[in-house]
């Protein structure tokens, strides 16, 4: 059965990995091979910052389950809205700064029960058809954030581990940020041009004026036909 429009690649890894800075990249390039791209992140939920708020008044924080509740909520109104977009019809690829698979780590790390965390991503109807795993350790990402940001240090390191073993075992794709800015661009995108080139190979997407060439190639994606402006 062949998958309609668009791909979603999804990004996750630890607060201060390159995320965004990778996302913006990739999306320059993306449109300027002729495709429509789009960005989504948690804040495409009004309700996010006000959300945010209130648990910093309330003092609710990293550790406390009522904040794991509100973000599981969050994520589904996300989910909701990726939904939404995808059914208007008006994007080739959606670039995800992170979804499930952050709060399913940081949830881990907090000792949720795995039974209760699958009970609720059984609620997702979005699933990435891919997922790149921005690993960068934690001393180097202390050199790029404030480290009062991290001040629970064992937590931190948790999530790290949780991160990996959802990586491993959610077939994730594994990307060194520790690199130089250009070559973190050049290795996701041969990646991702790769994994393409699998998925296509198995017949599971289908679109007349795409096509994916080999990983060896940066520009992965060509047009077959120009688009209407």
């Amino acid at each position: 059965m062949s998958k309609s429009f668009p791909w979603i690649i999804c990004f996750e890894g630890l607060p201060a990995a390159g995320k965004s800075t990778l996302i913006k990249t990739l999306l320059g390039i993306l449109e300027n091979m002729g495709l429509r791209v789009l960005e989504i992140d948690l804040e495409i939920v009004k309700e996010y910052r006000s959300f945010r708020q209130t648990m910093k008044e309330l003092g609710i924080g990293m550790h406390h389950l009522i904040r794991s509740i509100i973000f599981w909520v969050l994520r589904l109104i996300q989910d909701r809205k990726i939904t939404s977009i995808i059914d208007g019809g008006k994007y080739d690829i959606i670039l995800l700064n992170r979804f499930w698979g952050s709060t399913l780590a940081n949830d881990l790390a907090n000792g949720i029960p795995r039974w209760i965390l699958s009970w609720v991503g059984k609620l997702f109807r979005i699933k990435p058809d891919i997922t790149i795993f921005l690993d960068v350790p934690i001393s180097v990402i202390l050199e790029r954030k404030n480290a009062q940001s991290f001040e629970d240090m064992p937590f931190v390191k948790r999530i790290e581990t949780e991160f990996k073993k959802l990586a491993k075992k959610e077939g994730w794709i594994e990307i060194n940020g520790n690199q130089p800015p250009s070559m973190v661009v050049k290795t996701t995108m041969k990646a991702i041009g790769g994994q393409f080139g699998v998925l296509r190979k198995k017949n599971l997407f289908k679109r007349p004026f795409l096509k994916l060439v080999g990983p060896q190639d940066i520009s992965f994606l060509d047009l077959e036909e120009k688009r209407a402006s």
